[in-house]
């Protein structure tokens, strides 16, 4: 078994299990279809999927060709639940939810260790 960090998902095995899992059930389908729905209908739907992506929306568990498009497309709904005052209560924890989702599309894209400790935006 090739193990490359301390995460449960950062080993072959792991990495092997979450594929199949996602190739035989289309998970992520269902998460971008519950994402695309309306604001006004479905924000509890939207807020659910968007959780399913900061729990498991990383590198070696979810498919990294529709990673990133999921992520922004989770990004830009929980923006506009935030601008409709759609979870006006939950706000500053739907933005802290809104902050991880960008930290995960930033680490995506290659930032590193250090660029993470520096960035003083974050």
């Amino acid at each position: 078994m090739g193990t490359w960090d301390f995460a449960p998902w950062e080993n072959d095995t792991a990495a092997d299990w979450f594929a199949n899992i996602f190739n035989e059930t289309s998970f992520a389908n269902h998460i971008e279809e519950a994402l695309k729905r309306d604001i006004d209908e479905y924000p509890e739907v939207i807020r659910a999927a968007t959780a399913v992506l900061i729990m498991l929306g990383r590198l070696y568990v979810w498919p990294i060709e529709i990673l990133e498009d999921h992520l922004k497309l989770a990004i830009g709904k929980m923006e506009l639940c935030v601008e409709a005052g759609v979870f006006a209560d939950e706000t500053p924890l739907v933005e802290k939810e809104i902050l991880t989702l960008k930290a995960r599309l930033k680490d995506l894209k290659g930032s590193s260790e250090w660029e993470r400790l520096v960035d003083i935006t974050q």
